[in-house]
């Protein structure tokens, strides 16, 4: 059984092609047929830690994945990663043992890919201003998704800690030869007075304002945490647009009840795109097992 380390799935990972393959999967049926159990959560007081395991099975992909995860609190300053993760790859049609994935970077494909196919249904396709509200690995996926969909002209980054905001804005300018305006923000309402797209990737347990200054017609990827006691945007906001989320009963179970009235993502191809660009709309993404196991068969795929 090969080692698919970090590096490789990065590298072998297409956003756009994987965002396409997994319009594919909703459009042609194959999330209905998968198996989709719902994900073990196991919590451990002390140390703490979260566990999690999140299989998934697919005769259309010829996948049965597990992916297993920890999620370890860090002190301020401690360099290890929070979360570690890998991803198990047998065989759904011979049963035996594929390959190990690096889990941590299947999730980032996985997170920018999936960002990437309900932005481009989304956002207004002329979408030229882009606010990011963090600085971590989640919120570098956001700049890579939806600078591969739409004609980003501006990012504004919105961070607590105006050192990592630049920072942030430094890696994007070494990253893109693309003449693109950054600006580091210290107020949320500036940040996103006039953007189009907004993504918030942050580890904040309380909103991170009011968003007052919203555009009627922004589309929203909230990738940050979620549970009914943290999320980074106010019950207004979901309460006001049109929600998507992966599950809708896992999101309501893990996410609050506001998303009762939440679309899965198989409304993408219902709704007119019209209709999702002419008003506000929010990812609200808890991630699936469905979304890992797709995101496995597009790097194993490339591997050849």
């Amino acid at each position: 059984m090969k080692w698919v380390d970090e590096q490789t799935v990065l590298q072998r990972a297409d956003i756009v092609q994987l965002a396409a393959e997994m319009k594919d999967f909703l459009r042609q049926g194959g999330r209905e047929r998968a198996l989709l159990p719902p994900r073990e959560v196991l919590f451990q007081q002390d140390p703490e830690a979260i566990y999690v395991s999140m299989p998934a099975a697919s005769v259309d992909c010829g996948l049965y994945i597990n992916k297993v995860g920890s999620i370890f609190p860090r002190a301020v300053g401690d360099s290890l990663p929070t979360v570690h993760a890998c991803v198990v790859a047998m065989s759904a049609r011979h049963g035996r043992p594929l390959a190990l994935l690096d889990g941590a970077a299947l999730t980032r494909i996985k997170c920018a890919a999936v960002a990437a196919m309900v932005t481009d249904q989304c956002a207004i396709p002329d979408a030229h201003t882009l606010t990011i509200c963090g600085t971590g690995v989640q919120a570098w996926q956001q700049y890579l998704a939806v600078t591969a969909v739409r004609p980003i002209q501006t990012i504004r980054v919105y961070a607590r800690r105006p050192e990592a905001a630049a920072a942030f804005v430094a890696a994007i300018r070494q990253h893109t030869p693309k003449p693109l305006i950054l600006q580091v923000e210290t107020d949320l309402e500036q940040a996103i007075a006039g953007a189009d797209v907004v993504a918030t990737a942050t580890s904040a347990e309380s909103p991170l304002g009011e968003f007052a200054r919203l555009q009627p017609h922004v589309h929203i990827n909230c990738m940050g945490g979620h549970n009914e006691q943290s999320r980074e945007l106010p019950w207004s906001v979901l309460q006001s647009a049109l929600v998507l989320t992966e599950d809708v009963p896992m999101a309501i179970v893990e996410a609050g009840e506001v998303h009762q009235q939440a679309h899965p993502l198989e409304a993408l191809l219902t709704i007119p795109v019209q209709t999702l660009q002419a008003q506000r709309t929010v990812f609200s993404s808890i991630g699936h097992a469905w979304l890992d196991l797709l995101a496995t068969a597009h790097v194993l795929q490339r591997l050849d």
